[in-house]
């Protein structure tokens, strides 16, 4: 289909899918393939699909939350917080579902429920990350944003993340806070969760942003020793050296980081090789 698509065009791609998923109604990812290439310009196939796949599979928690969201987009609320409530009642406790009923609250124009939903999604796994937009979205003040990065903050340090949240939390907190606040933010993750990489790598970018290019290279030092072997640290850690004036320690930092590359490709071209045989 992808191939169709850059070759023949999207509306191609669409009908190629559309005919495998008739000559088999019932294959669920096939369905699931087709609604995901409707989405953006057949809103109401798409929402067709979605019903169809609904009654094959009525516990399908992904399909209620689509349907929800499509019908939101086309502002029929009543409709989709049906759907987005329909998911809650297969289970309250998955942070999509609290997120998606948030994104149809929002949409309908009830930000204060919204901002619960959101809140909910949050504390099940801080790692959703439409979970953390959505709330600052929410947030109407400047004063009520800086209590949302509060809030986002503490379930960052509360909870066992795998820190793509953390990446998140700094492009959501950038354009809101001081840059010398967000520096003393990201530090404090840093020292609570110093085990995820994410947490230098978000300080250093902000200190190399700030222009506190001597803090940038004492955090950097500190994060090659803890993590000697991760790639896209390497290359962090090669910008910052070069900012400094440091060429010759770039360019040996950048052969490392290829090296850790090359090396990763090794052992999973022989994985695969072992799997295959």
């Amino acid at each position: 289909a992808r191939l169709t698509a850059d070759t023949q065009g999207v509306d191609a791609a669409i009908a190629l899918v559309r005919s495998w998923s008739e000559e088999h109604p019932r294959h669920l990812p096939l369905v699931q393939l087709l609604i995901e290439w409707l989405r953006e310009d057949c809103r109401n196939e798409a929402a067709d699909c979605l019903r169809r796949l609904l009654e094959m599979n009525p516990q399908n928690q992904w399909a209620w939350r689509e349907l929800a969201l499509e019908l939101a987009r086309q502002g029929r609320f009543d409709e989709a917080l049906a759907a987005a409530e329909s998911t809650l009642g297969l289970s309250m406790d998955c942070a999509p579902n609290q997120g998606i009923h948030g994104e149809c609250l929002l949409l309908a124009g009830q930000v204060d429920a919204a901002r619960e939903a959101f809140r909910r999604a949050v504390v099940l796994d801080v790692d959703y990350t439409l979970g953390m937009r959505g709330l600052l979205r929410c947030a109407q003040t400047p004063a009520r944003k800086c209590q949302e990065l509060d809030f986002l903050q503490a379930e960052l340090e509360r909870q066992v993340v795998c820190g793509d949240s953390v990446l998140a939390f700094r492009d959501i907190a950038y354009p809101l806070v001081a840059p010398e606040t967000l520096c003393e933010r990201l530090a404090e993750a840093n020292r609570v969760r110093p085990d995820l990489w994410q947490t230098w790598y978000v300080l250093i970018e902000q200190l190399v942003d700030t222009g506190d290019l001597a803090r940038a290279m004492q955090v950097t030092a500190a994060m090659a020793a803890r993590f000697p072997f991760h790639a896209r640290l390497k290359v962090l850690q090669a910008d910052v050296l070069g900012r400094s004036g440091d060429l010759d320690a770039m360019e040996r930092t950048l052969r490392e980081a290829f090296g850790v590359i090359t090396a990763l490709h090794g052992v999973l071209r022989e994985t695969f090789r072992l799997n295959m045989g």
